[in-house]
C-alpha cells in the first residue's frame, strides 16, 4: 500500500513538471509578440539581475568590472553593455576553474557541454538544471512555431557520445525523440530514418546534405519528414534547394552554440533569422570597434541572460553576421539577423588584406549544378586549393569554370588549384568545414 502511495506521488510529480513545463513554454512563446517597450524592460531588468550576480558571485567578472571602473549598477541600459570589455574563449580558458564558475555551485549537479571545438580551443562549459530547462524551452519554442507537435517523432542526428535516456512522456507518444550519432555510417543514418519514420529531422547542414545525396543515388522515395531544422553549418541556398527537393520536407536553419544555446532561428516566412531577444543580448561589431548598423556585417558578440552558473557577458563567438531592421510578417516581435556569414578563422585572406567572407565563397559555388560536395582550403597567402567529390557530372569544363569563376570573385593574383578527390573527411567533431583558411587574423 505504501509503495503504491510513493509510486503514484512520483508519477504525479512528473506530470506536474510536464505541465509545469508546457506553462513555461506557452509564456515563453508568448515574449514573442510583447511590444518593443516590453520585451525591452524585460531585456533590462534581466540584465541587471545577471551583473550584479555576475559581480557578486564570479570572480573573474568582479576583477573585470573593477579593473574597468564600474559596477553593476553602472549599467543602467543595453545600450551601457559597451562599458564593459569583451570576453574571449581563450581569456575564459586560461582561468582556473573555479573563477569563471559562480560560487556555491555544485558541479556535480550541473551538465558539461564541452564545445565542438571548432576554432580549434575546446572549452567545458557547465550548466545547472534550471538552465538545462531554459534551453529546452528555447528549442521548444522554435520547434512549435514552425509545426512541430506534440504527438511527432523526432529524429536527431547529433555530436553526443552518451544520449539521454527515454523520457517517461515519450512512452505516451508525447515528444518522442530518437538519436543516432553523427558518426556513424551514412547507411545506418538512413536505415534509422527508414525504421523509425519520424515527422521531424534535426542534424548539422553537411549530414543533411550527405543523407540527401545518398538517399537521391539509391532512388530512396520513402524519407518523408515534414520538418527538418538545419544548424551547426553554413547553409547555401543550393544546400536547402537539394534537402527540401529530396526529402520534400521545408528545411528551417538556426543559429546556436553550446555557451548560451539557440541565439536565433528561422521562421516559417523564412525572412531572416529571429534573436532570441528575451534570453540573449546579441551585437554585430564592425572591424573599428562600432555597431553594425541593419545591413552591415560585424562580429557577433553576445550576452546570456539566463547563463548564472557560468556567466557569458560580452562574450566574442568568433562568427561573422548582418543584423536587419526589417520586420517580418509572422507576427514575431523578436529584432532579426539578415544572415550568419561565417566563422572568421574561416574568411579568406587577400595578399591586399581585403577579407572574403566564406558565405560569399559557397553561394559562388551554388551556381556550379554539377558540383555536390567540396572544400575550400587556405594553405598559404597566394595559393588555395579546391576538392570537388568525384561525379559522373564533373568535367574538366566544370573544373575550369570553377578556377575562372573563383579568379574573378578574389580579383587578385591568386593560385588556384581545383582537383577531384573521392571523398572528404568531417573533423573529429563530426562537423564539415566548407571552407578552411590557414591564416590568422588575430
Amino acid at each position: 500500500m505504501l509503495f503504491n502511495l510513493i509510486i503514484a506521488k512520483i508519477k504525479l510529480k512528473k506530470h506536474v513538471n510536464l505541465i509545469t513545463y508546457l506553462y513555461k513554454l506557452r509564456k515563453s512563446r508568448r515574449n514573442q509578440r510583447q511590444s518593443l517597450s516590453e520585451l525591452e524592460k524585460l531585456r533590462e531588468e534581466k540584465l541587471k539581475a545577471l551583473l550584479h550576480h555576475a559581480y557578486y558571485k564570479v570572480d573573474y567578472y568582479r576583477r573585470l568590472f573593477d579593473q574597468s571602473g564600474i559596477r553593476p549598477e553602472d549599467i543602467k541600459n543595453i545600450q551601457d553593455l559597451t562599458k564593459i570589455p569583451i570576453t574571449t574563449r581563450k581569456e575564459i580558458q586560461a582561468l582556473p576553474q573555479e573563477n569563471i564558475i559562480a560560487k556555491d555551485i555544485v558541479l556535480s549537479h550541473c551538465c558539461n557541454l564541452r564545445t565542438s571545438g571548432s576554432t580549434g580551443m575546446p572549452l567545458n562549459i557547465f550548466v545547472s538544471p534550471k538552465e538545462i530547462i531554459s534551453r529546452w524551452l528555447s528549442y521548444r519554442r522554435m520547434y512549435f512555431d514552425n509545426g512541430g507537435k506534440l504527438t511527432d517523432k523526432e529524429l536527431r542526428i547529433v555530436n553526443y557520445q552518451k544520449f539521454k535516456e527515454k523520457q517517461w512522456f515519450q512512452r505516451l507518444g508525447v515528444l518522442r525523440v530518437r538519436n543516432i550519432s553523427i558518426f556513424e555510417d551514412i547507411e545506418e543514418q538512413l536505415k534509422a530514418i527508414l525504421e523509425f519514420k519520424p515527422e521531424i529531422i534535426r542534424t548539422q547542414v553537411s549530414t543533411l546534405k550527405d543523407l540527401a545525396i545518398k538517399a537521391q543515388k539509391q532512388r530512396i522515395k520513402d524519407i518523408n519528414p515534414r520538418i527538418i531544422f538545419s544548424t551547426s553549418e553554413l547553409l547555401t541556398k543550393q544546400d536547402r534547394d537539394l534537402v527540401t527537393f529530396v526529402f520534400q520536407a521545408e528545411v528551417f536553419d538556426y543559429y546556436a552554440c553550446n555557451e548560451c544555446g539557440i541565439i536565433a532561428w528561422e521562421c516559417k516566412e523564412h525572412f531572416g533569422y529571429h534573436l532570441n531577444s528575451d534570453s540573449i543580448i546579441v551585437e554585430f561589431i564592425k572591424e573599428d570597434g562600432t555597431m553594425a548598423k541593419a545591413g552591415e556585417e560585424g562580429e557577433i558578440v553576445i550576452t546570456s541572460l539566463n547563463s548564472y552558473t557560468m556567466p557569458f557577458i560580452r562574450y566574442r563567438l568568433g562568427d561573422m553576421g548582418i543584423p536587419s531592421d526589417e520586420k517580418c510578417s509572422c507576427g514575431n516581435k523578436f529584432p532579426l539577423m539578415k544572415i550568419i556569414t561565417g566563422r572568421i578563422n574561416d574568411y579568406i585572406a587577400l595578399p591586399s588584406g581585403k577579407r572574403v567572407s566564406p558565405y560569399k565563397l559557397m553561394m559562388a559555388m551554388d551556381k556550379i549544378i554539377d558540383v555536390k560536395k567540396y572544400q575550400i582550403i587556405q594553405e598559404i597567402g597566394k595559393k588555395i586549393k579546391i576538392n570537388i567529390v568525384q561525379t559522373e557530372a564533373v568535367s574538366d569544363e566544370t573544373i575550369s569554370k570553377i578556377a575562372k569563376g573563383y579568379r574573378e570573385i578574389l580579383n587578385e593574383y591568386i593560385d588556384i588549384e581545383v582537383e577531384v578527390v573521392k571523398d572528404i573527411l568531417v573533423e573529429k567533431t563530426g562537423k564539415f568545414k566548407v571552407i578552411s583558411s590557414n591564416i590568422s587574423y588575430r
